[in-house]
């Protein structure tokens, strides 16, 4: 079945600072309420009545909360982590986590997906260039979708600046997202912005290992040049190159969590045996443990 794609849901907003963890504190406070209601939320969240349902949808298509029609909204297990350990959203951990889960649903963030994971990491475009290439693919791959090439457009416009930072100085009209910290989109000029690749510096490899984990699959070993190359693997989610990459799989072998091996003149990468079960949770909990 294919999927029933989502665009124009974000109201044009991208998900700003303060959003998300406004949102959890009014569900925590009042779990019985109704927070995404537009004439109650927009009293609890201290935004525009048209603003509320963009924070819904956010926190919805990131699997931050549970929002089933004729049920009360609740916090999913990933939510529920995120409260526990950084109700903020201060860590850059959370918000690589939180693009990872965006980009991984194709359904809800379309664009998301096609940009993170299919296109090539040093890819360069214009707005244009991508709402063809976005278009293209969803037709070429889901022959019912049927096309509305302003919905694209729009959502390309709130995709851009989700990742972009607008320079502004003054904090009280800071309507970026935290997801532009990550520095995984730069503008060039002349309408043109680029693919870059995540900083490596305070970035925890265990992220990387989650997202390697997911992409194999069922399988517990893979070459380590198909690892770089893998769908929907760490250098596809986050831009990398493969001399970072292979820095990644390095520090996570001393760490113990794979072992790479040379076999027949090839690198080739193993899940150990012990990690092969390892979760978001048990991620959480070694992460902020380390941090304290």
């Amino acid at each position: 079945m294919e999927p029933k794609f989502k665009f124009k849901h974000s109201e044009t907003f991208v998900l700003r600072n303060g959003w998300a963890q406004k949102a959890l504190q009014e569900i925590e406070r009042d779990p019985d309420g109704n927070v995404f209601s537009k004439a109650e939320g927009a009293i609890q969240l201290g935004v525009g009545s048209n603003m509320v349902p963009s924070i819904k949808y956010w926190l919805s298509s990131a699997g931050i909360i549970c929002d089933k029609k004729g049920r009360k909204t609740t916090l999913t297990p990933f939510g529920s982590l995120i409260k526990s350990n950084d109700p903020f959203f201060e860590s850059p951990f959370v918000w690589q986590l939180v693009h990872y889960k965006l980009i991984s649903n194709i359904e809800d963030v379309p664009l998301f997906h096609i940009l993170f994971e299919e296109t090539r990491a040093s890819y360069s475009f214009t707005r244009a260039d991508f709402d063809q290439k976005a278009s293209e693919f969803l037709e070429e791959n889901y022959p019912s979708f049927k096309q509305n090439q302003k919905y694209i457009d729009d959502d390309s416009m709130v995709l851009i600046r989700s990742y972009i930072q607008s320079g502004g100085q003054d904090p009280e009209e800071n309507y970026d997202s935290p997801l532009s910290q990550l520095g995984l989109l730069e503008y060039q000029g002349d309408g043109v912005y680029k693919k870059t690749p995540m900083s490596l510096e305070g970035f925890d490899e265990r992220v990387a290992f989650i997202v390697l984990k997911d992409a194999l699959g069922s399988s517990d070993h893979c070459e380590a040049s198909d690892a770089f190359s893998l769908y929907a693997g760490p250098a596809a989610v986050f831009n990398l190159d493969f001399p970072s990459f292979m820095s990644i799989l390095t520090s996570l072998n001393n760490q113990g969590f794979l072992t790479l091996s040379r076999t027949a003149g090839l690198n080739v990468v193993y899940i150990n045996q012990d990690k092969k079960n390892y979760s978001v949770s048990d991620l959480f909990r070694d992460h902020y443990k380390g941090s304290l």
